[in-house]
């Protein structure tokens, strides 16, 4: 989805009336138990095959047991680092998401005349250009381009 070619107010009212940062910080929990999961398989996994070649296996069939269990050992280690960068990816989506909800004139609500509209009205009046923005202003609202970032 590309939020650039959105309005903001679209692009507002779906931060401020959506699930908010529960689910995805579940997520990254989820994906932090995965990846545990994994890396004990793994471990469990490598000391059960090291085990047996060590101590109870002997000769080409250990060899060939070894072999084989070296890839499975390694899709598991590569699967759980994998499902521990999902998780700081969705954490750091989950902080971007809240510095947004925090950060100025996002809210649908400081929008609206008489509500708490002093941040945005503080960032309309800096905007003005020649008057340009004066009928934002007046309406507590902030010219989208201080409120939303632009694109180069």
């Amino acid at each position: 989805m590309d939020f650039a070619v959105l309005p903001p107010e679209v692009n507002s009212a779906r931060i401020f009336g959506g699930a908010g940062l529960d689910p995805m910080m579940a997520a990254a929990t989820a994906r932090d138990g995965l990846a545990g999961e994994l890396r004990a398989a793994q471990d469990s996994f490598s000391s059960a095959t090291s085990r047996l070649a060590g101590e109870f296996w002997q000769g080409p069939a250990a060899l060939a047991m070894t072999r084989a269990a070296g890839p499975y050992a390694l899709w598991l280690s590569t699967a759980a680092g994998q499902a521990e960068q999902a998780a700081g990816q969705v954490r750091l989506a989950a902080s971007a998401f809240e510095a947004d909800r925090v950060s100025g004139c996002s809210d649908p609500v400081r929008a609206v005349p008489g509500r708490g509209l002093g941040l945005c009205r503080r960032r309309a009046a800096a905007g003005r250009r020649g008057g340009v923005n004066d009928a934002l202003s007046d309406l507590g609202l902030s010219p989208p381009d201080l409120a939303w970032p632009q694109l180069p």
